[in-house]
């Protein structure tokens, strides 16, 4: 059944590849008349936008016509205009610009069969994305570069280019890149004629599909709740605008209404002060031309026609006036009308925003105590993590000068810290790196306490590498008949044997760091994977081995989990093993107090605002002859 699914999975991915893989140049598609013009208009403007300076529009008309030409097969012209905008964007240094030219250039050369110009192209590309430092380009040009190898037959250098886009992939954190690497690894193993690494691939790609399906469906769901919530908060926008533009029109007709009915008490003072000041006129020239009859009558006729012509204009005016306030009534009435219809519905979408608030805050009630319930478990389990490994001997009864840096990704922690004494006055020190982080990672950690416990206390295991071997041994047992190990830690033993003056060392893909008079000394933990001795897709592997170290006056050790070393800054680029190692040694002469200081203030100050990625723990501690 599985053959049969790997056979049909290869299929699928070579009627994919093969468009452009084929080796055969395909024919030529005619133009038609909108592609013809389109063609022209592009010369056109990259001809103006050149002349005016602007390089990049102009690089970008010359873009669309090779693309095409290429969409229409005519292969050669798209290489000749991708390679005059190649030029222009080699001229303004724009490493995005020269980057994409690079990848359309091997992928047109793979059209025409021209495999090894094809390559040389994409590890251009490739060149200028990790420049640029950015991984999601670096991955996909190594993959596309696997492609074309595959096709000269070259696998394995195929094989050496997906291995390094998988540890780009794991930086990135990707599992949608890290799938289609395992994807592309059981091709070419397959093309290369090695079926058992094909199958141990196509195991690996299987498991990633299924994980990021599955979460694609969970993003969607969440996606469609999000979009209905924000149609919700729309609509009472929506309800809120409309009110507050009827509230404003109500307040301009009110002010209209207001001004003029001011107009027309200024018009009637100004007619109250024209008569008074002809009234005054008049008895003035009255007074010096009493004597002048014919006058007093000529003036009597001309303040009679002005006094009527007043009387004429006051009506015409009162009129006017009466019309408008007709109008400004009749419109007023209307608005009103329409007005109370408006708020009729406005009160019926009131109503049913309220009840589909009601709905909402039911909704937010129920998700609010399911999120509690399930904060509550987990502070739980931290509970309950934390009374187990405080059932661990304290660090200071064992060793005057030690500390512990301890920060968990969420509330409960994947790694774990763990201290014994043995017969004889021996010391037991272990740190660890269950798989994952959070519940299920704390999950783990139990169980490697229990098992621990057992290796120690009731086998009386009393080296390092036997209590990995037995840890192994109960690892592998959880683990059986699944094709990966899913259940595994990365772990650090040591025994510290004070009577002997020396410690023994033993680790799983974990190390042991000591510095002794300013001088690193790293002991590396073997490359064995715990708990996969019976899984279905496993790597042979060593088995553990000791290393004795000796002890001196003032030496310190510090065992950590990878969580501080895989953090990322700002930038996307990681803290590293090596910049922690160098970091734990220049404090090293500082108090224990001083150092767990410094090595957190270092942390911060690299993440910045990135978020946690996993989980952090680091004991440190320093095993003077005759303490404790």
């Amino acid at each position: 059944m599985l053959k049969s699914t790997i056979v049909g999975w290869f299929f699928a991915l070579a009627a994919m590849l093969a468009p452009c893989l084929s080796g055969a140049q395909p024919a030529e598609i005619p133009y038609s008349r909108n592609d013809s013009a389109q063609i022209k208009l592009g010369d056109s403007l990259f001809a103006h936008l050149l002349a005016d300076g602007n390089i990049k529009e102009a690089c970008r008309q010359l873009e669309s016509n090779a693309t095409l030409f290429w969409e229409h097969n005519q292969l050669s012209r798209a290489v000749d205009y991708f390679l005059r905008s190649l030029t222009l964007n080699q001229q303004i240094n724009n490493l995005n610009g020269i980057a994409g030219i690079h990848s359309n250039l091997a992928f047109i050369y793979a059209d025409m069969g021209e495999y090894q110009k094809s390559y040389d192209y994409f590890e251009m590309t490739l060149a200028v994305r990790k420049q640029a430092g950015k991984l999601e380009g670096i991955i996909s040009a190594l993959i596309n570069e696997s492609v074309v190898l595959n096709q000269l037959s070259r696998f394995d250098e195929s094989v050496a280019k997906l291995e390094e886009a998988l540890r780009y992939a794991r930086q990135l954190n990707s599992e949608v890149q890290m799938r289609s690497v395992y994807g592309m690894l059981s091709e070419t193993y397959q093309k290369a004629g090695n079926a058992e690494k094909a199958m141990y691939f196509y195991g690996f790609y299987k498991t990633f599909n299924d994980y990021v399906t599955q979460k694609r469906v969970e993003n969607a769901e969440l996606s469609l709740a999000e979009q209905r919530l924000r149609e919700v908060n729309l609509r009472l926008d929506s309800t809120r605008k409309a009110n507050e533009i009827y509230r404003q029109r109500f307040e301009i007709a009110t002010q209209r209404e207001n001004l003029q009915q001011l107009t027309l008490e200024q018009q009637r003072l100004l007619d109250t002060l024209s008569t008074q000041e002809i009234a005054k006129a008049y008895l003035q020239k009255l007074a010096e031309t009493q004597e002048k009859e014919k006058q007093i009558l000529a003036l009597d006729r001309a303040r009679l026609a002005f006094q009527r012509l007043v009387g004429i204009i006051g009506s015409v005016l009162l009129l006017v006036a009466l019309g408008f306030a007709i109008l400004f009534l009749y419109r007023r009435s209307r608005d009103n009308r329409q007005l109370r219809l408006k708020n009729a519905q406005i009160l019926a979408q009131s109503q049913t925003i309220d009840e589909q608030n009601e709905v909402l805050e039911a909704g937010r009630i129920v998700l609010e105590n399911k999120t509690q319930e399930l904060l509550s478990s987990i502070r739980y389990a931290s509970q309950i993590q934390l009374a187990v490994l405080g059932h661990s001997t304290a660090e200071r009864e064992m060793f005057a000068q030690s500390f512990r840096f301890s920060r968990p990704c969420e509330v409960v922690s994947g790694d774990f810290y763990y201290y014994r004494r043995l017969s004889q006055g021996d010391k037991l020190v272990v740190v660890g790196d269950c798989t994952g982080h959070g519940v299920p990672g704390a999950f783990l950690t139990l169980l490697g306490v229990t098992a621990l416990d057992h290796a120690v206390f009731d086998l009386k295991l009393n080296s390092p590498s036997a209590i990995l071997k037995e840890i192994d041994r109960m690892f592998s047992e959880i683990n059986q008949n699944t094709q990966v190990a899913i259940h595994s830690m990365d772990v650090a033993v040591c025994i510290i044997r004070e009577q002997r003056g020396a410690m023994e060392f033993a680790g799983a893909r974990n190390g042991l760091l000591v510095v002794r008079d300013g001088q690193q000394e790293f002991y590396r933990g073997t490359l064995a994977l715990i708990g996969s001795q019976n899984v279905e897709f496993r790597v042979i592997q060593r088995g553990f081995t000791d290393s004795l170290v000796p002890l001196t006056q003032g030496m310190w050790c510090y065992m950590y989990s990878d969580g501080l070393a895989d953090q990322f800054n700002e930038e996307g680029e990681k803290f590293s093993s090596r910049r922690l190692r160098d970091l734990l040694a220049s404090n090293a002469n500082r108090s224990p107090e001083g150092q767990e200081e410094a090595l957190a203030e270092a942390i911060d100050a690299w993440m910045g605002t990135e978020g946690q990625v996993d989980d952090m723990m680091l004991v440190g501690f320093s095993p003077m002859v005759g303490e404790g």
